[in-house]
């Protein structure tokens, strides 16, 4: 799979100003980022959850005003894990 924004992110954090314009692009045009993360059990996404707090700080940290979500299967069930609540 190829994303784009990755390409920004080639010399993270010494960024170049071609890298940085790349990254500024999808920042100010692209408000939500979904990954579908595959199958897992109730007890490893209960972990991942446990976990999700640390994460979306940093992802945050990264980019405040995007609304990332990590989608699982679990139990035949779609399970999202969202990096701050909907308004």
């Amino acid at each position: 799979m190829f994303n784009p924004k990755a390409v920004g992110y080639k010399h993270f954090p010494n960024l170049n100003s071609d890298e940085e314009r790349i990254v500024r692009c999808f920042d100010d045009t692209v408000y939500v980022s979904i990954d579908y993360l595959g199958v897992v059990s109730r007890k490893e996404f209960n972990t991942i959850k446990q976990s999700a707090i640390e994460t979306n700080t940093e992802i945050k940290k990264l980019n405040g005003s995007k609304l990332n979500i990590t989608a699982y299967i679990v139990d035949n069930r779609l399970e999202l894990i969202m990096s701050k609540a909907l308004d």
